[in-house]
């Protein structure tokens, strides 16, 4: 968009009304947003005929409309480009009804709309949307936005925040624009410029680092008690994922301020032992907010970069038949990198304790100038367990049964993890599909093995997993480098050195599976 534009559309910011305000003041109580900027609300004019719809604002959703349609919500999560352009993320995968359309129009010199361009906001094939998918929609002057939502409900959505010079237009970008965040590409542009404050941020203690000025939204949301959000930097556009952990509380739901003294205790002296940790393979947080005294949380910043392991896998995955090979290669390499990650670990006394496809996030680097571009992909841990054993909620299929049972945490536990982690990325089990229960998965194993397998029993208590990981090694499906990852017994499994000697030894064929 041209800066010579005076009437720069932006947002719809009246009326405010104190719901709005005090959903403002809180983002701004919380750091996610600067002082003064009053421009994080939008207004939506409903024309549904048929039903009267509904527009409802969270407290920690501070640019999320959430459309209530019966008994489904529809989320729109928006965002700005520095343009002034518009990013829609369309969430429509959440939903069982899908969305409809999304028209953009423009208004001419006689006052004749015309289609600036049409969005699908549906996860049907037919209108080429897919869920978690960004769109840009290019604004301009007197734009008119229009999301139909099923039949008959449509919403009607209009931003105009007047402006009367470019110095306004300007600041306001500086507020509002996060940069890099509302960019489709977002992802590939991992390492922004390094300046002289990062480089002296970077060589301060995690726990006396000064979190930057970010604006969170919610991309990657999920139930608490750990909840993660996309957060980028409004100064350099570096996106963050950050997890929110929230200080323990009395039975009664009171606030403990003796626990949460000593929770936060604990925190400080994890976060000391990330400042020893320096590895290729482990990324601890960048920083770590929330120690204030009246702070009863506290927030954990990760760099996100292209995406998690499973991101990377499944597009493999999915045509393993005719590239297998090319499967097995990049999991060996996945394999060698993540066990020098816990030999690094182990021989520091730190266990990650949290070990599953989405803390292992992975970055590229393209070569050019070779004969053959390739990718060289760098596969990292992240979201290291906090707090003691018994008060870690974590994913009970990926846990060993000492974790499970009895709190116990050692560096065989996270090779366990490790062992299951490879096996879903493999393809062979979904962690997903654990409390199906052993008839669904005899049915999994028989398809595997090629003969019938019979399981005695009823499905109860299935549900970490371990019984499936067990007829696994029964059946022999597994090479000899797995099977001694995957050992329930913890005094019978295979240590970090034994496990990256038996890998280095089968190469690639660590990863064949299937009958004997």
């Amino acid at each position: 968009m041209c800066d010579g534009i005076v009437d720069f559309a932006l947002f719809a910011l009246h009326p405010m009304s104190a719901k709005t305000t005090n959903i403002v003041r809180f983002n701004q109580d919380c750091g996610n947003v600067p002082l003064g900027a009053k421009c994080f609300v939008v207004t939506a004019k409903q024309t549904s005929r048929r039903r009267r719809g509904m527009v409802t604002f969270g407290r920690e959703q501070d640019n999320d409309i959430w459309y209530k349609f019966g008994y489904n919500r529809h989320l729109c999560t928006f965002t700005l480009t520095p343009a002034g352009d518009v990013v829609l993320l369309d969430n429509s995968g959440l939903n069982h009804r899908p969305m409809a359309g999304l028209v953009a129009t423009t208004t001419d010199a006689n006052q004749h709309k015309h289609v600036v361009d049409r969005y699908s906001m549906s996860i049907e094939p037919e209108f080429g949307g897919r869920a978690q998918q960004r769109r840009v929609v290019p604004m301009c002057a007197g734009l008119d936005l229009r999301v139909e939502i099923g039949r008959g409900c449509v919403f009607a959505l209009r931003w105009c925040v007047p402006v009367a010079s470019r110095v306004d237009v300007a600041r306001t970008r500086a507020l509002l624009a996060r940069v890099y965040a509302a960019r489709p590409q977002q992802y590939l542009i991992e390492e922004p410029p390094r300046n002289a404050p990062a480089v002296t941020t970077e060589q301060q203690a995690l726990h006396a680092r000064s979190p930057p000025e970010t604006h969170w939204y919610g991309g990657l949301w999920r139930q608490a008690p750990g909840r993660t959000h996309e957060a980028v930097d409004l100064r350099t556009g570096r996106v963050y994922a950050v997890k929110r952990l929230v200080s323990p509380r009395r039975p009664d739901g009171e606030d403990d301020l003796g626990a949460r003294q000593e929770w936060k205790r604990l925190a400080r002296l994890q976060a000391m032992g990330f400042d020893a940790l320096e590895h290729t393979n482990i990324q601890p947080p960048q920083f770590m907010d929330g120690w204030a005294e009246g702070h009863a949380f506290l927030d954990f910043y990760h760099h996100l970069y292209r995406g998690n392991s499973r991101d990377h896998f499944a597009p493999l995955v999915a045509h393993a038949g005719s590239h297998a090979a090319v499967v097995r290669a990049c999991l060996a390499r996945f394999a060698a990198q993540m066990l020098a990650a816990l030999a690094y670990l182990d021989a520091h006394g730190v266990v990650h304790a949290n070990i599953k496809p989405e803390n292992v996030l992975y970055q590229t680097a393209w070569h050019p100038a070779q004969p053959e571009p390739r990718e060289l992909v760098r596969f990292f841990l992240v979201d290291f367990a906090f707090g003691a054993a018994e008060t870690h909620v974590g994913t009970a299929g990926y846990m060993a049964p000492e974790t499970v049972r009895y709190y116990t945490r050692s560096g065989k536990t996270d090779l366990y993890a490790l062992g299951i982690t490879m096996l879903e990325l493999l393809g062979v089990l979904a962690v997903a599909e654990f409390r199906r229960g052993m008839r669904h998965w005899c049915l999994r194993l028989a398809a595997l093995t090629g003969r019938a397998v019979l399981e005695a029993g009823s499905d109860d208590g299935c549900e970490f997993g371990h019984r499936q990981v067990q007829s696994l090694c029964e059946q022999g499906v597994l090479s000899r480098a797995l099977e001694g990852m995957l050992r329930l017994q913890s005094d019978k499994r295979q240590d970090i050195l034994g496990t990256k000697l038996a890998f280095a030894e089968l190469g690639d064929d660590a990863f064949v599976y299937g009958p004997r």
